[in-house]
């Protein structure tokens, strides 16, 4: 797989715009030991685009017990 890094300036908007909070639980960063990141809602191995809208930031997968 092509790993490729996510651009800054849209790493800095999802997390922006989502104010730390998870956008499908909406768990505060602070009240979390692990780092949110950002995830893809369309994953790219499923033709998802790096784009703003297909972007949310995201709990660890650790939470979701996978």
């Amino acid at each position: 797989m092509n790993a490729r890094r996510l651009p800054l300036r849209l790493f800095r908007l999802v997390w922006r715009r989502a104010d730390s909070y998870c956008e499908y639980c909406q768990l505060h960063q602070e009240f979390d030991l692990l780092p949110h990141h950002v995830d893809y809602v369309v994953a790219r191995k499923h033709e998802g685009s790096d784009t703003e809208d297909n972007l949310a930031l995201a709990i660890p997968k650790q939470h979701h017990g996978t």
